[in-house]
């Protein structure tokens, strides 16, 4: 579930910082390094299983229905 996550956090991230020019442009920095905090934060722990020779899966039931 973290790879999902991680690809819809910058763009719930764009939305925020595209909220914020009204609060001056300190703001908005605060707010696009935050988002990419979160995202990295969301990354590490599946980094550290393919550091160690993981290899990891996602898998979705419907896509092979759907031919993909």
């Amino acid at each position: 579930m973290n790879l999902p996550l991680a690809v819809l956090i910058p763009f719930l991230g764009a939305a925020l910082v595209a909220w914020s020019p009204g609060r001056g442009r300190l703001w908005s920095a605060y707010a696009a390094g935050a988002v990419t905090a979160a995202a990295l934060l969301v990354l590490l722990p599946p980094a550290a299983a393919v550091l160690g020779g993981e290899t990891l899966l996602w898998r979705v039931d419907w896509l092979p229905a759907a031919g993909l």
